[in-house]
């Protein structure tokens, strides 16, 4: 585990993956209550476990063990690419392997592998900032 990652699942920001396919809004994934969340590829023959903290996207350019967003005590919400065969984009630019990139709170967009999902990045810090509002006021 990261040291700096925020452990206490009342101070982690709800992170939400607005999932748009062609130009359309197709789904909403919801990444709450953990401060890892690993995303890796699912062929089309392989189940979704369901495994907790594992968001598993269906495209063969989307590896095994593609990227992921931590909840970094400092930095916020970043995501990683884990030197992902065919890379993980930010707003267009492929993502330095194996180096967290900060992602903004509102406005991002993420796609991985050569899939034409764009996933457009909403993050609710109220949780984290409350958190920390209370932590100063203990000290």
């Amino acid at each position: 585990t990261n040291p700096m990652a925020v452990n206490d699942p009342s101070e982690i920001p709800s992170i939400s993956l607005d999932v748009h396919k062609d130009g359309n809004l197709i789904e909403t994934i919801m990444l709450e209550n953990r401060a890892v969340f690993k995303i890796r590829g699912q062929s089309p023959e392989s189940q979704n476990t369901g495994e907790p903290g594992v968001v598993s996207l269906l495209h063969e350019s989307i590896s095994e063990c593609h990227a992921v967003f931590v909840v970094d005590k400092t930095d916020g919400v970043v995501l990683i690419d884990l030197a992902s065969q065919h890379g993980t984009f930010v707003n267009g630019k492929k993502l330095e392997a194996n180096f967290p990139t900060k992602v903004a709170q509102k406005g991002d967009i993420v796609t991985f592998g050569a899939s034409t999902r764009q996933y457009h990045v909403k993050i609710d810090y109220n949780r984290m900032l409350a958190a920390q509002e209370r932590a100063l006021k203990q000290l």
